[in-house]
């Protein structure tokens, strides 16, 4: 069963769990170079993209509403940590350069158990709005901002105890990272890239499958298995290409200062903000048509639109 949208009573189309099927059929292996199809397929996301424009909308809202809630939680610590009294941080601040000042465990790891509930809330809460606005459109269908964020709300509930799961989880290995030795931190290190790659498909996993988190963290490491090599590729061959983009911008930001000119300088800082923040807006919403685009064809066996059999095959590890 593929996934299929359903109105809402006010009229809004939801993308509703769809039930795990059967993996494709085994294809030929492809004669076509994974780097060949990781362009190809970076660049129909990008005509993909052109195609439903307003789903750039939910990475800004999402970085908007992260950097509200970083400023709020700086003050939370300030009122609790400092009691809102500014003498009492800078007492802190002089202290902490002459000595290694004592942090409250319970404070420190609190806060931070909080921020990353919060942070992994916000960042799915957003993306979900993105799956199911290209998973309508994989399936022929021309979904609106409204009911991405329809669909977000409607799925608030699995966000939220999956976001919770994630926390704590990204606690524990902090707490265990700040109390190991060097070699204990690189272990910590590997668990947390694995567990970055066992959860690289977890939003389309949770909104697209009626699963609870267990099952749903399976079926992502399962769709990882089959794009191993093609998951990794694309992510980074387009963090390499943005990564190039944001550095030349840089580059020519500071050739502004050859000129002196302030007005110049200052026009071309706000260039190079607003530029760099495209970029990263565009960057993370293609990531999320990738991983969706994948898990897809992973699941159902669906080619999109835009995207060959031939494409596609090379993104499978042939078993």
């Amino acid at each position: 069963m593929e996934p299929q949208n359903m109105p809402t009573e006010e009229g809004a189309a939801l993308v509703t769990p769809v039930a795990p099927v059967a993996a494709p059929a085994p294809l030929p292996p492809s004669t076509m170079s994974r780097r060949k199809a990781s362009n190809m397929i970076a660049r129909a996301s990008w005509e993909l993209l052109k195609k439903d424009k307003e789903i750039v909308l939910f990475p800004i809202l999402s970085g908007l509403v992260s950097i509200a809630i970083c400023v709020v939680i700086a003050l939370m610590y300030f009122f609790i940590r400092f009691n809102g009294d500014f003498a009492v941080l800078q007492s802190w601040l002089d202290a902490s350069q002459n000595t290694q000042t004592q942090e409250n465990p319970f404070l420190s790891y609190g806060l931070l158990f909080v921020s990353y509930f919060i942070s992994f809330l916000v960042v799915i809460f957003f993306q979900t709005g993105i799956v199911a606005i290209v998973a309508g459109r994989l399936n022929g269908q021309d979904l609106t901002f409204r009911d991405g964020m329809n669909s977000a709300f409607a799925h608030l509930g699995k966000i939220a105890l999956w976001s919770l799961f994630a926390a704590t989880v990204g606690v524990l290995l902090r707490v265990i990272f700040d109390r190991s030795r060097w070699l204990g931190k690189i272990v910590v290190w590997f668990v947390g890239a694995a567990w970055g790659i066992a959860t690289f498909f977890i939003v389309p996993v949770l909104i697209l499958e009626d699963d609870g988190i267990q099952a749903s963290l399976r079926s992502s490491v399962d769709v990882v298995k089959k794009t191993w090599g093609e998951s990794l590729m694309l992510n980074i061959g387009a963090a390499i290409v943005f990564t190039l983009l944001g550095f030349a911008g840089v580059v020519l930001f500071l050739l502004t200062f050859f000129t002196q000119n302030f007005i110049l300088i200052a026009a071309a800082g706000v260039a190079l903000v607003i530029f760099l923040f495209a970029l990263t807006i565009v960057s993370s919403t293609l990531d999320v048509i990738f991983r969706v685009v994948l898990y897809t064809y992973a699941k159902t066996g669906k080619i999109a639109d835009g995207y060959s059999e031939e494409m596609i095959r090379s993104a499978f590890v042939t078993k």
